[in-house]
């Protein structure tokens, strides 16, 4: 009950008196969501631009279907869910779909969970500083960086975007390695024929970074290249 409503209802006993009238009661209309808006709605959330999908297994306890996980605010999304859809559900009933539904975002770190923000975001920034900081040639440094930019981007993005999984969240063969993730969890009998060669780069990109910069480096790129591995298997995993 509101305090309007309370305010509402004291003035209109003290005008009224004892013994007034009941005060009619507020006709609340609902506005059905058609078969189109849920559609929408589930279309927009099946994007991977805009969640990913556990990968471990976990479920949520009310639909039973695997958790999807926000990759952004809820205001942001709900600002390109409009932008895309303008004709679709208000904006109360799109909070109250993701408030009640099997929608999880990670309030720490803007979304982000520890792991992501040190192992996926960090440690890029840190090879940034060293190349900067290290290396003089010009067209070589500006490379590396490109190089480095490029890595960040396949990781937080394409690589997530080249796991298959189904609607029910079983995980099934890829024939590429790097995305296999019955291989990655040690339950994959098959053959795989191809590698991807974003996720390669990984192990040439911090060869090169080894040969090239001065030793005192090596530690903290071999620490750099350790991170990356254990956030591709966090990726892979979650």
């Amino acid at each position: 009950i509101s305090n309007d409503l309370i305010s509402a209802a004291k003035k209109y006993a003290h005008t009224n008196g004892p013994g007034c009238v009941v005060m009619t009661k507020p006709i609340i209309i609902k506005s059905r969501v058609s078969e189109i808006q849920n559609q929408e709605f589930e279309a927009f959330f099946a994007d991977k631009d805009n969640v990913t999908m556990s990968m471990s297994y976990k479920v949520d306890s009310k639909t039973n279907l695997p958790l999807l996980y926000l990759k952004d605010n809820k205001k942001a999304l709900w600002d390109k869910f409009e932008a895309t859809y303008p004709d679709g559900i208000k904006r109360a009933s799109f909070m109250a779909r993701l408030a009640n539904g099997r929608y999880v975002y990670r309030k720490d770190l803007g979304g982000l969970c520890n792991i992501c923000n040190e192992y996926g975001y960090e440690v890029f920034d840190t090879l940034i500083n060293i190349i900067q900081l290290n290396i003089n040639e010009k067209e070589t440094k500006n490379r590396l960086i490109h190089d480095v930019e490029k890595l960040r981007l396949h990781l937080r993005r394409g690589f997530e975007n080249e796991l298959s999984v189904n609607e029910n969240g079983k995980i099934m063969h890829v024939d590429t390695i790097n995305h296999c993730l019955l291989y990655t969890f040690g339950e994959c009998n098959n053959q795989h024929k191809s590698r991807c060669a974003n996720c390669d780069h990984l192990f040439t990109l911090m060869q090169e970074l080894i040969t090239i910069l001065p030793e005192n480096f090596y530690e903290t790129i071999q620490e750099s290249k350790d991170k990356l591995h254990y956030f591709l298997a966090h990726q892979a995993r979650k």
